[in-house]
């Protein structure tokens, strides 16, 4: 997870990794279909591993595994800067909210 630029990273063990966030939503190694919804959520479906999900507004990420995982990712508030965090831009709690949803 990039708390900085609010995105997350997928490493899959068959190969294609995937960057989900507002700003950037890609596959390496797998097509990423991206579809814009009414006010300016965005949904993606990744075509290999069969991820998906939506990104709202806020950058929120709703995530869906293939595995049947379902994870809700909030970056609340400003993102830091790297005057507040300058060793690693999470070096103390950052305010990072992740939950794994049945």
């Amino acid at each position: 997870v990039n708390q900085l630029e609010r995105f997350v990273t997928l490493i899959n063990p068959a190969g294609p990794i995937d960057i989900i966030g507002m700003n950037r939503i890609e596959g390496i190694g797998e097509e990423v279909v991206v579809r814009m919804q009414s006010g300016g959520i965005k949904g993606f479906n990744c075509s290999e591993t069969g991820h998906g999900g939506v990104i709202e507004t806020d950058s929120t990420i709703h995530l869906s595994l293939n595995s049947g995982l379902d994870l809700v990712i909030r970056f609340p508030g400003p993102g830091p800067t790297d005057h507040e965090y300058p060793d690693d831009g999470c070096s103390t709690e950052c305010g990072l909210v992740c939950e794994e949803r049945d």
